[in-house]
């Protein structure tokens, strides 16, 4: 499972480590959106050999970001057939691997932000740092993609919703979720 998904997994080197990009499409690459912060100029192929990216913009209330690079990269392959008790392996840059199950499928819900998720997968435990980016692997395919901002712990989304985000993004780049609330001052 992890040599069939390896060629997708990239990495974006950072200040304290190396985060995971997942290969979405033959030139784009999705991450976590953190990365935006301070976007990385370049992305490490599986040999290490380095290619340039641009930053296109980023689904903060999916908590991800998107990548454009003029290589031809090795797209991941979504699969929506998962179920619960199903035996998984997030996968991060390196590549590096630990083994879960899938303890939950829910759905639909809204994140913490406001953006409508059609369903989302829950796998036991925590994701290990730096995995955040990189995919879900099950017995038939890359499941989603996993993200550490929206719920404690983390959890994956599902192919769909990425390549939902991906086409919002490359139409609209940068998205922030709305928020209606009430402020407050001191009056003298």
């Amino acid at each position: 499972a992890v040599e069939a998904v390896g060629s997708s997994v990239l990495g974006a080197p950072r200040r304290r480590g190396i985060a995971s990009l997942t290969a979405v499409d033959p030139h784009h690459l999705m991450g976590a959106a953190r990365l935006a912060r301070h976007a990385p100029s370049e992305a490490l192929l599986p040999n290490g050999e380095a290619i340039p990216v641009r930053y296109v913009g980023a689904s903060r209330g999916l908590d991800v970001a998107v990548f454009a690079t003029d290589e031809t990269l090795t797209p991941i392959r979504w699969s929506d057939q998962v179920r619960v008790g199903n035996l998984v392996l997030p996968i991060a840059y390196g590549p590096r691997a630990t083994l879960g199950v899938v303890s939950r499928i829910g759905g639909p819900w809204t994140t913490p932000s406001g953006e409508q998720v059609a369903r989302f997968l829950h796998v036991d435990g925590s994701l290990p740092v730096g995995f955040a980016g990189g995919p879900l692997v099950g017995p038939t395919g890359a499941l989603g993609l996993n993200v550490r901002g929206l719920i404690r712990g983390g959890t994956t989304l599902p192919g769909a919703t990425v390549q939902d985000a991906l086409q919002r993004v490359l139409e609209h780049g940068d998205s922030e979720p709305g928020f209606l609330g009430i402020g407050g001052a001191t009056a003298t």
